[in-house]
């Protein structure tokens, strides 16, 4: 019995408390993700300015697939 209430404490306990943190934990509204794609456009804008277009292409499909992640993520959780 010892063993066992050891183990639900030390193991399953913080387990739960973790899922339990991440199910409660609030969703982030879709106009927060816009605000933070937008605040990438100047460094967007400069990167086609001062770098090749390989890697400004390379740098905008990173930000459109994070924003994109984002959405995606918050559509699993519903």
């Amino acid at each position: 019995m010892k063993a066992a209430k050891f183990m639900v404490e030390t193991s399953v306990v913080p387990h739960l408390v973790e899922l339990r943190a991440a199910v409660e934990k609030p969703i982030k509204p879709w106009y927060n993700r816009a605000f933070d794609l937008a605040k990438q456009v100047p460094e967007l804008a400069t990167s086609f300015a001062t770098m090749p277009v390989g890697l400004f292409a390379a740098k905008a499909l990173g930000a459109i697939g994070g924003f994109l992640i984002d959405v995606d993520e918050r559509q699993r959780k519903k």
